[in-house]
């Protein structure tokens, strides 16, 4: 699936993830040593590029990982899993992870992992899907994702039942809400959290901070 996996996300995003990846990184700033969790073909990381960040992409797809070649030496991909990063603590300047989070074996364990392995002041990018709190836009999403994407997408790729786990991602998800507190729970400090259009892709900032003495949610 990896090699239909860019077209299948302009195709379910609506030709919009691009600019959702694109939104996410505007207003931070991000250098240094950046790891891109999940980061399949660097599609994340390819927007740090101007800022002078080395990013490390990390995903437990080897095929996916090839894919990010094209950036060169400013993308380093290793092939892992996020429930238990391969690097030291205090390693990152910055965390950024793009529609990963819902599709994790352990959501919990790779929060930590990412407060682990950034240093202290350290910021934590998260862009995903969650489901919509509008009955009606979450009736629209249920048909567009759950048959109208697969049926395209079988008819483009014969993949179409491939595609179905979207639908099953999103809908089965935990809330914004629930995220929030999660992450806090975790340690982080939240900085920032917002929808980016129809308020089923949001976008969350997190610090870790330079001196922890508890855990505070904003």
């Amino acid at each position: 699936m990896a090699d239909h996996y860019d077209r299948f996300n302009h195709l379910s995003s609506l030709g919009l993830d691009a600019w959702w990846r694109y939104r996410s990184l505007q207003g931070l700033s991000l250098s240094g040593r950046i790891l891109d969790l999940g980061s399949g073909g660097g599609q994340m990381s390819e927007g740090l590029a101007k800022q002078r960040a080395f990013c490390v992409g990390v995903d437990p797809s080897y095929a996916m990982l090839a894919r990010g070649k094209r950036f060169g030496r400013a993308f380093l991909p290793i092939q892992a899993q996020g429930e238990a990063l391969p690097f030291r603590d205090n390693t990152w300047d910055g965390v950024i992870s793009g529609f990963v989070m819902r599709n994790l074996e352990s959501l919990e364990k790779t929060i930590r992992e990412c407060h682990r392995t950034l240093r202290p002041g350290g910021i934590l990018m998260v862009l995903d899907f969650f489901p919509p709190r509008s009955r009606l836009l979450r009736a629209f999403f249920r048909i567009y994702l759950g048959r109208i994407v697969p049926w395209v997408y079988g008819k483009v790729t014969g993949l179409g039942r491939d595609a179905a786990w979207l639908n099953r991602s999103i809908d089965e998800f935990m809330s914004v809400s629930e995220f929030r507190k999660l992450v806090g729970a975790c340690g982080f400090t939240i900085v920032r959290i917002r929808p980016l259009v129809f308020r089923i892709a949001w976008r969350m900032v997190a610090i870790k901070e330079k001196v922890s003495s508890g855990v505070r949610d904003n």
